[in-house]
């Protein structure tokens, strides 16, 4: 397995930022491999690939922005959930739930009632990622302003003061 050094991080974000070369689903695997490193160092390049004219690429840097850019990526997600297709939505929902981020909680909330969101309800898993909490069970599928009014009750009561959790957190606020 090769070592990751210097060099091998400069290739990396070469080829994440060289469009098509060799081809797009290249560029879109080194995107990845920068944005599983954990190294908010690498954050603005994602936050650059968001518009690259390629999907692949794009979907790739959300996931990056979600995980590198913490509390600074939840805005360029919102904007993405509320701009993207519905696959670069579903991403941007889900990539809100790596931010360890209150902003991210209530960004979630929010969306759930925004009108050109294909699955408003795909809030709730990354919600539970950052959280920790579920809703009590209906007999019912609720509605988005169902859901959005039940999460908007928990976190203005009592979500406010609880943790926040990374996706690499337990409840008790240990590494996973």
């Amino acid at each position: 397995m090769p070592a990751c050094t210097e060099e091998s991080r400069a290739v990396l974000v070469a080829i994440a930022k060289t469009p098509d070369k060799p081809n797009s689903y290249t560029q879109e695997s080194a995107t990845a491999a920068l944005a599983e490193m954990r190294d908010r160092h690498y954050y603005p390049l994602m936050v650059q690939l968001l518009v690259s004219p390629d999907e692949v690429v794009r979907r790739a840097a959300i996931v990056g922005v979600g995980s590198l850019g913490g509390e600074a990526g939840v805005a360029k997600l919102v904007e993405v959930a509320r701009t993207g297709n519905e696959i670069e939505q579903e991403d941007a929902l889900s990539s809100l739930g790596n931010t360890d981020s209150g902003a991210a909680v209530e960004a979630l909330i929010d969306l759930m009632t925004a009108k050109n969101l294909h699955h408003p309800l795909d809030a709730e898993w990354p919600l539970f990622v950052l959280t920790h909490h579920r809703l009590e069970s209906v007999k019912y599928l609720r509605t988005p302003e169902e859901a959005h009014e039940a999460w908007q009750q928990w976190w203005n009561t009592e979500g406010r003061n609880a943790p926040v959790y990374s996706p690499y957190e337990c409840a008790s606020k240990g590494a996973l």
